[in-house]
C-alpha cells in the first residue's frame, strides 16, 4: 500500500508531490529536536545522530527525552534556518512568559509575544513583552493591529503565522505544561493555554538550571569544549530516564576537565541546560563523541530509525569509535504528562498504608472522570507494569481497529478499551467490539496471533448486567470460537499493584481468559 501511496502521489513538479512535501515537513521536525541532520552531499537526504538513537532505544518510553530535546532547542543553530535574527530559548521563553501572564496565553499573544522576541536573554526586552501582552490583553482591537504589525515587519501572512504555531501549541499541550481552555477575554470565545502545575514545576526546575549556549563555549579549548558537551549530554539523558551509572567515571573527568570553565560561568552545582546535537556543527561532536556518532546515509532521502536495541552496551568515548547508546530504565510513560504510572500506584500504596485494595481506590478515585485520550495511555501503562508488551494505538490510525495491542511473538491480544468518560460501565457493545477486533486481526495479520487467544475489553467499572455479558460471551465464542476476556479497571490496577510487589499474574492466564474477571473484588 506504501509503493502505491507512493506512486499516487508523485508528481512531475515536486512542489505538488503530497508526500514529498509531508516528508519534508517532517524532516524540519525531527531535526529541530536534533534526532537526525542533513548530510554533507545533500539537504535532502539524513543521518542519525547518537540523540536520535537513544529516542530509538527508548522506543515508547521516549517522552521525557522529548521534553528535554524541547528545552534544549535553541535559535541560532547550524541544524535550522531561522527566518529572523532570534536568540532565543522558545519553550523555555514560552513557559516565563506564561508564568508572568498568570498562566494563559492565546495562540496570537504568543505570536506577539515569546515568538516575536529578538532575544530571550536581554531582561529589558523581555519585561517589555510582557508589559506589552498585559496592555493589549482584554482588547481585540489591540491584539489584531499587534498581529498586523507583526506580520507586516517579518514580511510573514497571517495565517503563515498561525500555522508556526501549530507545533508549539501542540507541544505545549501533550508535555502537559499546559491545558487548553476557552475564554471570553477578547469579547467571543478564545482558546488559551493555560498553565498547569506540571508546567509550573517545570519552570522551578529551569529557574535552578544554568542556560548555556553554544555561544558561551565556543572559545573554549577542544579539550574542554568536547568535555563540557558530553557532561551536558550524560546529564541531560540522565533527566529522561537514561542509566548513566555506568559512565560515572567518564563524567567525572570530563568535570574536572571543564571545572575552571563551571566556575567562570558560575554555574557549579546547577543543572546543564545545554543539547549538543541541537546546538553544534558535526566537526565539534565529532571531537566530542567520536568519528562513528553521525551515521553517514548516502542513498536515503526519508532516513528509517535505525534498529536500537532497548538495552545496549555502553562504552566510553576513549574507548570505542561506535555509539555509545545508554540503557533507558523508565517503567512506564507518564500519566497525564506528569508522572510515571508506578509513582502514581507507589504513592497509592503509600497513601494507602501498603493496603492494595484502599490504594486500588485511590487510584479509582483520581481517573474516575477520564476520557479516553488520557484512559488509554493509562490501560496500556498498567498491562506494561504487569509485563504485558502493550501499546496504545494513536488516534486517527483507523486500519488498527483495536484501542491497545498486547505484542506478543504467538499470540497477541487486542484490547477494546472504554473510558469512564465514554461509559461507566463495561456493556456488551465492548464485548460486540472486542469480537470484531479480533476478527479484524486475525484477517489482516498485522500482529501474530492465535484463534484461541482472548480479545480482551477494559472498562472502568464492572459490567451492570453481568448475566446478560457473559451470555453474549458465551455465544460468541458456541457461534464463532472467539474468546472475549471482561477487565474492569480496579482489577487491572490490582494487579499492577501486586505486580509491584513482587507478585506478577501468569501471563497464559491473560491470553485465555474467558468471562469476566474480578480481582478487585475477589
Amino acid at each position: 500500500m506504501g509503493e502505491e501511496a507512493l506512486r499516487r502521489s508523485t508528481r512531475e513538479d515536486r512542489s505538488r508531490d503530497q508526500l514529498y512535501n509531508q516528508s519534508k515537513m517532517y524532516s524540519e521536525l525531527y531535526r529541530m529536536p536534533g534526532w537526525f541532520r542533513s548530510t554533507p552531499d545533500a539537504r535532502l537526504k539524513f543521518s542519525f545522530t547518537l540523540l536520535g538513537a537513544h529516542v530509538a532505544a527508548a522506543k515508547r518510553d521516549a517522552k521525557g527525552l522529548f521534553i528535554q530535546c524541547l528545552l534544549g532547542t535553541v535559535y541560532p543553530n547550524p541544524v535550522l534556518e531561522v527566518k529572523g535574527n532570534f536568540k532565543s530559548r522558545p519553550f523555555a521563553c514560552m513557559l516565563r512568559t506564561l508564568e508572568q501572564m498568570d498562566g494563559l496565553l492565546c495562540r496570537d499573544e504568543l505570536i506577539v509575544g515569546p515568538q516575536s522576541l529578538q532575544n530571550d536573554r536581554d531582561a529589558k526586552a523581555f519585561e517589555e513583552m510582557i508589559k506589552t501582552l498585559k496592555g493589549i490583553r482584554g482588547h481585540r482591537n489591540l491584539l489584531e493591529k499587534a498581529i498586523a504589525n507583526v506580520s507586516a515587519t517579518r514580511e510573514i501572512a497571517e495565517e503563515t503565522m498561525g500555522n508556526y504555531t501549530r507545533f508549539p501549541i501542540a507541544a505545549l499541550e501533550w508535555t502537559g505544561w499546559t491545558r487548553k481552555e476557552r475564554l471570553s477575554v477578547y469579547g467571543s470565545s478564545t482558546v488559551f493555554l493555560r498553565l498547569t502545575d506540571y508546567g509550573r514545576e517545570e519552570i522551578k526546575k529551569l529557574q535552578l538550571s544554568a542556560d548555556v549556549r553554544a555561544i558561551d563555549i565556543a572559545k573554549e579549548s577542544p579539550d574542554v569544549h568536547a568535555a563540557f558537551c558530553r557532561l551536558a549530554f550524560y546529564e541531560m539523558m540522565s533527566r529522561s530516564d537514561f542509566d548513566t551509572s555506568v559512565v560515572t567515571s567518564e563524567m567525572t573527568k570530563d568535570r574536572a576537565t571543564c571545572e575552571k570553565l563551571l566556575q567562570r560561568m558560575n554555574v557549579r552545582g546547577s543543572t546543564l541546560l545545554f543539547s549538543p546535537f541541537q546546538e553544534l556543527d558535526e566537526a565539534s561532536l565529532r571531537r566530542a563523541f567520536g568519528a562513528a556518532i553521525i551515521s553517514e546515509s548516502k542513498d536515503v532521502t526519508i532516513a528509517r530509525v535505525p534498529a536500537a536495541p532497548r538495552v545496549a552496551e555502553v562504552v566510553a568515548p576513549e574507548r570505542a569509535s561506535g555509539r555509545i547508546v545508554l540503557r533507558h530504565v523508565a517503567a512506564a510513560i507518564p500519566v497525564d504528562g506528569k508522572e510515571p504510572v508506578t509513582k502514581v500506584l507507589a504513592a497509592a500504596l503509600n497513601a494507602a498504608k501498603n493496603v492494595p485494595r484502599l490504594a486500588t481506590e485511590l487510584i479509582a478515585q483520581k481517573f474516575a472522570t477520564t476520557n479516553k485520550g488520557d484512559f488509554y495511555p493509562l490501560v496500556a501503562s498498567l498491562f506494561r507494569v504487569i509485563g504485558l508488551d502493550c501499546e496504545a494505538t494513536r488516534p486517527g490510525i483507523n486500519y488498527q481497529r483495536w484501542d491497545a495491542i498486547i505484542k506478543d511473538p504467538i499470540k497477541s491480544i487486542p484490547i477494546e478499551i472504554k473510558s469512564p468518560g465514554e461509559e461507566p460501565f463495561i456493556s456488551v457493545k465492548g464485548v460486540r467490539q472486542a469480537m470484531e477486533n479480533k476478527i479484524v486481526l486475525l484477517a489482516r495479520k498485522q500482529f501474530a496471533t492465535t484463534a484461541d487467544t482472548t480479545s480482551l475489553v477494559v472498562g472502568f467499572n464492572p459490567p451492570n448486567d453481568r448475566s446478560e455479558v457473559f451470555d453474549l460471551i458465551k455465544d460468541i465464542k458456541k457461534a464463532f470460537g472467539i474468546t472475549i476476556g471482561v477487565i474492569d479497571f480496579r482489577s487491572l490496577v490490582m494487579m499492577s499493584l501486586a505486580s509491584l510487589q513482587g507478585s506478577r499474574p501468569d501471563v497464559t492466564q491473560i491470553q485465555t481468559l474467558f468471562g469476566i474477571v474480578d480481582v478487585a473484588n475477589s
